[in-house]
Formats: C-alpha cells, structure tokens, sequence
C-alpha cells in the first residue's frame, strides 16, 4: 500500500516561481479578457476515486511548472470503454496569454484541502506525471472547428504508459512498511504451522487534536475516536479525515504518510477455507514512537481479542521525507546527453580503473577515485565514469570507496623500527580537513614504496578523499557521471560492512544538494546496493534516474540480508516496483546464466554490469551483443573508444531501452582472458612523473596475484634488499623480478 500525506505546516515553504515569466504591457482588465485564449483541456485517464487530473505549463495560469500551482481539471463523470479499460474524462477551461507559445504537461495527482484542525492550506501530491522529453504544445484552436473540437480529446500519457513516470514528493512524506524474513511469530504451534493462512490488514489512524483542542483531556473520548476509525478501515478514514491516501503496490511493501504523525493499526486474520467465514485472531499497534529515525525495525507484540500475547511480529520500516534544498518542477524530464541506446556505453571504473585489485595486471597506473582518474577515464574515451561517494564526518561528500582506511603507528622508543603497526579506522569519524592533512593509507597499500611511486604523487590531483564537487568542476562536462552513493549493508550473517552513524534521510539530501547545485547539464545516473537508498533517491526527485546495484548470486563476496538483493529476478521486481531506470548486475551472475538478461530486458528495464570479469575484452564485447547497455571495467582501450565515439551517431535519449541485439545461441560467453589479448605490459609514459603497477605476463604467466599478499610479504633477512627497493619500477614498466606470485584471496571490496 502507498499513503500520501501532507508534512507539518510549520516546515513547509512557499515555492517561488520558475524562471518561465509571463512579461504583459499593462492593461486594463477589459482589454486583458480580449486578448487572453480561452483554451479547453481533455484528456481521458485511468482515474480512481480520489485522484485528480491537473495541468502544469510554463506560465503564470498553469503555474510554471510547479505542482502547487497547477490547473486542476474536473472530472465530467464520462467513462469511455477502450480495449476493455475504463477511462474517466477530464476537462476544464482557462485563459492562457497569446504572445507566447505555451507547453504543458499533465499529471495525475491526490489534492488535501484545508481544514480547521491538520491541513493549513492546500497540498497536491504528485502520484504520476507525463514524462516525455518534450511536453505537449498547446494548438492553435482558431483552426479546429467546434464539431472537432466536442469530440477531441488527450490520453494521458499519450496512449504510452512507458511515458508515464511515478511521482515524486513535494511537501509530503511517505512511510514503508516491509514484511519478509519470517516476520510473524506465534506461540501457538497450530497457528504458526498455518501461517500461510494468516492475512494482515493495516490500517492508519490519525492521531486526534479535537479532545486537545476541546479541553477534553477525558481518556474516554480518544479512545472512542480512535478504535471507532481503526475499526471501519482505510475507506472509512479517507472519507472523513481527506487523508491518507492508499495504494496497493506489492505485498510486502507497504507505505504510509509520516506527518501528521498517525499511529498504525495491524490486524490479524485467519481463514482456513473459502467455504468457511474469516475470523480476527488478535491485533497490535506501531506508534510514531516507535519510529525515531528514517529506517529501522520495530518489534510489536500481538494480542488476541481476549487481550492475552499470542506472538509478535518484525517490520522493517523506511520514513522518506522530501528535500528542502533541491526543487523539483515538471519542466523537463533527466538532463541527459548519453549516447543512442543502439550504441552500448563504457563506463570507467572509479574512474580509469581500481589500484587496488587482486589482479595486478588489471591495476590502474593512477589512484582509484581521484581527480585525475576521472580525467584519465575521459581522456580514454569513456561515456562516463563511475565512482564512490561517502560523506565525512563533517557531512561534505567526499568520493572513496572503501569504509575504512588505515593509519601508520610508530614506537616512541624506536622511530627506525622496522614493523609499522596499522590500525583501522572507519572514514566517517575523519572530517574532511582531517582527510586532507593526515597520512592515511587504503588498506591494501602498502606504506613503504618508494616516493616517487604513483600512490606518492603529490599533485593535487591525485591525492584521495577529492570533494564531489570538485569533480563536477574539474572533469569535462561531456562525460557522465555514475554515482554509487556508499551505503553500510546488513550481511546474510545478521553482521553490518558498518555501522552507519548518518540519518538515511540526511545521507541522501547531502548529496542530492551538491549534485543539484553543481552538475550543470551533465548526465547523472544514482546507484547504490542498499534497496532503501534506491527508492530514497527516487522519490525525493524527478531529474535523475536512479539504478539498483546488485551481486546476485556470487560466489566472490558474502550475501547480503535483504533478500531483494539475493537475485537478479528479485533486483528486477524491486526496479519495476518502484520505477526504476533498470538495475547494476554483477559480471558473474550473467556469466553463470546469460538468459537473465532477456528477463531484464522483458522488464523494460536498462541493464549496466560491472565485475573484475569485465576486464576481458571478450567478455566485454558479448555482454554488449546481448543487450546490456553499459559495461563498467578497469582497462579502458583509448584508441578503440575514440573510434567508436566518433563513429556513433550523436543522438542523445531520453532513457535506455534494452534492445534485443542478436541471437544468444550464437554467442559462448567466456569469462578467461587469452594471453594474446591485452599485454599486460604497458607503453612507456612519457611523463616522467607518473608510475604504474602492471607486471610483465613473462614473470606472473597470467596468474592471479593478491596486492595485499603481495605488498605485505616478510622480507627474507639473507636478502640485503631493503622493503622500499623490493616495490620500485625498473625502466621497462615491471616489478623487480625476484617478486613471486602467491595465490588469491576473495576480496570483499564490491563495485
């Protein structure tokens, strides 16, 4: 269920107008009435009761843009029967100025109107808008005779539902409720093995201010109140309060209104039979106190009709408030400039690629998530890059990956000591100054190279914890930008990556703020593995499509809990539910099962893929013969992408679509390299500055290293090699060759 409500008054503030204006000569009213159209808007929708059809446009009547001050039609209670679907009519007139081409667009929404005792003044909640590139034109109507014009009408949506976005919020907030993971116990063993047969009604209560407001403190009276509403449903409080709005969406998710705060009435029902009458076994509550922060899980009790405990139950519960610092209008849809969808895009891992993979060959001759990664990746040819961004202590979003980093400890009695004790510390408790000034390490670099060595570089660039907003300054605005926002996830083994200190709501407005404020007309496309931030991003604004990382089945990091993240059927459900671009598949899932991309593809759904398997160019290539749309991967080929860049046709769209491209039976995926294929070995850099960590295929054979392994091995004391000479590069790009290969280690370091 889906419940839309308006938040506390004393928060909301006044939108100001676009930058549209209507510019008029000053005129008498008479005069204005002759030279305004009076224009008549149609549009046929599937409508239900509660809902209402408005027009937003980019003038002062239909309100530039904004929701609030949209047009609202009325309904003319017409139903018109096309395909078998019922489509109520809308229609309403407004005088619209003649010297400016006008532009609109409509929307489905719920309206509250002001009453004496929640609502102050009128509030319109976006449920789905018309999301075309380009909105509708209004036509000239001199030229349509008046016979036409009585049978004309729009669809809404434009006969398309594929141009039918759901809506995103405005001043209200919206509550998720989720019930999985054996959510519901009972002590009684007869009902717990018919658990199956067990329904759950939930229902809404607002909280009442007339006994307050009265004088009436009498407990009698609320009591009265609330178990007469609790007891007649979600259509008895819709009709007298105006509010909550319901929705059925899926099973398991639930969502409700936050402000005013109401409290929640759950209900147990059993039915063995369809021949037998359904009958109540017990009931809780959930109180907003029992809600103190964006997400959490509540742990209720449930009573039986005689007032005795007979179990309880676990609801997993996400709050989305709207963000007070970004403004989202219906002008136009996501700034994009991405290529055609016939042409699959390259993506550079963090940037041109991870330092810090167990593979060494794969390693990037410049530090993951810089500044000049990121530059290194255009230079390359990528369509975008994909990098990290956590926020510090400090809330200043910062781009990294890893949750924690390590700093170097030396002994007050022997500063020449050899052993250097690290000690993790997670990155939230540095802020951004602290990053800056301290000597802090990834913890898989090593922290005796040399100082000439590329992680050393001491230009501006290359140094770690960049700003985001650096990053849209510096980096050429012609590429895109893939943000994974880093957020803590729960393992399958009830453990945290992390504990996470920020407010999810906090977390996500931080960075939504800078990303507004900074990133111009770039392409931006969200990311994030935790289900929760993904419909965060999603509701909170209408500019940025957002996709849903997931590691599937994988046999290379540990599961997480939430089971929406178990599969890639379960990541596409998710995607579906809550309108999402498409999702972030991991390489080897689709390796393992390549026919999952057709399910991802039947979806409507864009499909991006990263992993280390990625790296292969063979892999590459056939992922993108398959249909995926974008390939994130370490080992960008300049030569190759420029080509391809200059060849492809510069047709910017709207959205991904995910096209069957060829036959899958024709394809072998192979997720092994050839020897013959990319030499690990790379071109001398003519910059004598810059230093690289590739090593030679005559001295490894191709086989898989672990830097940490590596980089930490004991140094054999018959050896008068010092750990710093054992890490310089020697003049043709390799490793000194007395370094053996060890065997790898599982990384649990994801995209």
């Amino acid at each position: 269920m889906q419940q839309w409500f308006e938040q506390d008054q004393t928060n909301i503030k006044q939108v100001q107008s676009s930058d549209t204006k209507f510019h008029s000569v000053s005129r008498s009213p008479k005069e204005m009435d002759k030279l305004l159209i009076l224009k008549t808007f149609t549009v046929e929708a599937e409508t239900i009761t509660g809902q209402h059809i408005c027009v937003s446009g980019n003038c002062p009547t239909l309100g530039n843009w904004e929701v609030n001050k949209a047009f609202v039609l009325n309904n003319t209670n017409v139903i018109r029967i096309r395909k078998n679907r019922k489509y109520c009519v809308w229609t309403g007139s407004i005088h619209l100025p003649p010297d400016q081409e006008i532009f609109f667009r409509y929307f489905m929404a719920y309206i509250i109107e002001p009453d004496e005792e929640f609502v102050k003044q009128r509030h319109i909640f976006v449920h789905s808008w018309e999301s075309q590139p380009e909105p509708r034109r209004v036509q000239d109507e001199t030229q349509i005779s008046s016979s036409d014009r009585a049978f004309q009408s729009d669809m809404y949506g434009m006969n398309d539902k594929k141009l039918i976005s759901k809506g995103f919020l405005t001043t209200e907030c919206a509550i998720q409720f989720k019930l999985f993971d054996t959510p519901i116990t009972f002590w009684n063993s007869k009902l717990q093995s018919k658990m199956n047969l067990v329904s759950v009604k939930m229902t809404p209560i607002p909280l009442s201010k007339l006994s307050a407001d009265s004088g009436d403190t009498s407990p009698n009276t609320s009591s009265f109140i609330h178990e007469d509403s609790s007891s007649q449903g979600t259509d008895y409080i819709e009709k007298h309060f105006g509010w909550p709005y319901v929705e059925c969406v899926v099973n398991i998710f639930i969502h409700f209104p936050a402000e005013p705060k109401p409290r929640y009435s759950l209900r147990f029902i059993f039915k063995e039979s369809s021949d037998e009458p359904p009958f109540h076994i017990g009931f809780t509550h959930i109180l907003p106190s029992n809600m103190k922060y964006s997400n959490g899980t509540i742990i209720s009790p449930i009573t039986s009709v005689r007032h005795k405990p007979i179990g309880e139950i676990k609801i997993d519960y996400l709050i989305i408030k709207p963000t007070k610092d970004i403004k989202c209008t219906l002008e136009q849809v996501r700034l994009t400039d991405w290529k055609s969808n016939d042409v699959p895009l390259d993506i550079g891992h963090r940037g041109s690629g991870s330092s810090f993979t167990h593979i060494l060959s794969d390693c990037s001759h410049i530090r993951e998530n810089t500044i000049a990664s990121l530059k290194e990746a255009a230079d390359k040819g990528a369509d975008l890059v994909e990098f990290d961004v956590q926020l510090t202590k400090d809330l200043v979003p910062i781009i990294y990956h890893d949750f924690v980093v390590s700093m170097a400890t030396k002994s007050k009695t022997n500063i020449l000591a050899e052993e250097v004790e690290m000690i993790q510390i997670p990155l939230k408790d540095f802020t951004f100054e602290q990053l800056q000034k301290l000597k802090i390490y990834h913890i898989k670099e090593p922290y005796t190279l040399s100082e000439t060595h590329f992680l050393n570089d001491v230009r501006n660039d290359y140094q770690p914890f960049p700003k985001l907003e650096k990053a849209f300054a510096d980096v050429d605005t012609s590429v895109g930008f893939n943000i994974e926002l880093k957020w803590t996830m729960k393992l399958q083994d009830r453990t945290y990556e992390l504990e996470n200190p920020f407010d999810m709501n906090l977390f996500v407005d931080t960075i939504l703020k800078t990303t507004f404020e900074c990133a111009g007309s770039r392409s931006i496309v969200f990311s994030c593995f935790h289900p929760d931030v993904c419909i965060m991003l999603k509701m909170k604004q209408n500019r940025y499509p957002v996709l849903f990382l997931t590691q599937g089945v994988t046999t290379r990091y540990p599961s997480y809990a939430d089971p929406r993240c178990h599969s890639i059927q379960n990541a596409v459900y998710h995607a579906t539910c809550h309108d999402l671009l498409g999702v972030n598949v991991h390489s080897e899932d689709l390796l393992r099962d390549p026919l999952q991309i057709d399910i991802v593809k039947q979806a409507g759904l864009a499909l991006f893929c990263w992993g280390d398997d990625n790296n292969c160019k063979d892999v590459v290539n056939k992922f993108k013969k398959l249909g995926v749309n974008a390939v994130i991967y370490d080992k960008l080929d300049k030569i190759e992408l420029l080509k391809k860049k200059d060849s492809c046709s510069t047709k910017n769209p709207d959205v991904f679509i995910a096209n069957n491209y060829c036959d899958q039976n024709d394809i072998l995926l192979s997720n092994q390299q050839s020897l013959n294929d990319d030499p690990h070995l790379r071109e001398a850099e003519k910059d004598s500055n810059k230093y690289f960590m590739d090593v030679g295929k005559a001295s490894f054979q191709n086989q898989c290293s672990s830097t940490e392994t590596l980089w930490n091995e004991k140094i054999n004391d018959s050896k008068s090699q010092t750990r710093k000479q054992r890490y310089d590069c020697i003049d043709d790009g390799t490793l000194e060759p007395d370094i053996k290969p060890t065997k790898s280690k599982k990384s649990n370091a994801d995209i």
